[in-house]
C-alpha cells in the first residue's frame, strides 16, 4: 500500500497534486492510488491529499488540502489542471485529532 493517497472527485485537482508531489521528489511508487471517495479503512494512518470530511481527516496520519481561489464564474464548472495551476494556493498540511469531550473547554 502506498504511503500517499489522493482523494478527490476532480481529475484536474488529482493531476495537479501528482505534479506537486513529483516536484517535491516523491517517487511514483508512493502515489499509486487516487480515489474519488474514501472510507475509514482507506485513509486510516495514511498521508492523504485532496478533499475529506473532518471525520475521515481525523483518521489520517496527515491530511493535505490544496486551497483553490476559484473565480465565481468558474465555480459551477469542472476545473482543468490548467485552471487548478492558475488558482491553487500553497498546500496546507493538517493533523486532525479527535478530542475527548471532557477535555473540551
Amino acid at each position: 500500500m502506498p504511503n500517499i493517497l489522493i482523494v478527490t472527485r476532480h481529475a484536474g485537482l488529482a493531476q495537479y497534486i501528482v505534479e506537486v508531489l513529483k516536484k517535491r521528489g516523491v517517487p511514483d511508487t508512493e502515489v499509486i492510488e487516487v480515489l474519488s471517495s474514501a472510507t475509514s479503512k482507506d485513509v486510516r494512518g495514511r498521508d492523504v491529499w485532496g478533499v475529506l470530511p473532518q471525520e475521515l481527516a481525523g483518521l489520517t496520519r496527515t491530511f493535505t488540502e490544496v486551497p483553490i481561489r476559484t473565480p465565481q464564474e468558474l465555480q459551477a464548472f469542472e476545473m482543468t489542471v490548467e485552471d487548478v495551476r492558475r488558482y491553487a494556493c500553497k498546500p496546507v498540511v493538517h493533523r486532525v485529532q479527535e478530542m475527548r469531550e471532557a477535555s473540551i473547554i
